[in-house]
């Protein structure tokens, strides 16, 4: 990994994005999207992380990433703040081909995600604490005893 990263013009954010992903922990997964098999043998135990990945239906949820994050009526820091969310599901229409406009919204310079609460009515959060904005995925095999980094995954367009 170092090795690949003193090549990476941006090091110093793939180094804090590797961090920010494994903050979240691993799952345990049975098959990888994105590792091609003739790498790694299907049965060969292997996690990737974050773990929250694999825990919602990123086109339909979000997670609130962090604790007591400001829920708000509209987007804007001023706003009146409605509730507090902790790493709490919410639905979304995340989905980037499908949103809508009001999804995500940029506001004084602050990106503002849409999520409906479970009273029907919508919210939004300042959109650096939403799951949905992380894309990158780390994978890990033990591969001849040893535990190795076979992914560093971010789709393209991102």
């Amino acid at each position: 990994m170092k090795s690949y990263f003193e090549n990476d013009a941006n090091a110093a954010e793939s180094w804090n994005a590797l961090r920010w992903i494994l903050r979240f922990g691993f799952k345990r997964m049975t098959k990888s999207r994105h590792i091609d098999s003739r790498i790694i043998k299907n049965g060969i135990p292997r996690f990737q992380a974050p773990s929250f990945k694999t825990k919602i239906d990123e086109e339909n949820e979000l997670i609130v990433l962090g604790e007591r994050v400001n829920i708000r009526e509209e987007p804007s820091l001023n706003a009146k703040v409605i509730r507090q969310a902790s790493y709490e599901v919410f639905a979304c229409d995340c989905n980037s081909n499908t949103h809508k406009k009001t999804t995500y919204q940029e506001v004084d310079g602050i990106g503002w995600m849409e999520i409906k609460l479970k009273n029907g009515k919508v919210g939004y959060i300042a959109a650096k604490y939403g799951s949905n904005i992380e894309s990158r995925e780390l994978t890990v095999a033990k591969i001849k005893g040893e535990w190795k980094i076979i992914s560093f995954f971010m789709p393209l367009g991102c």
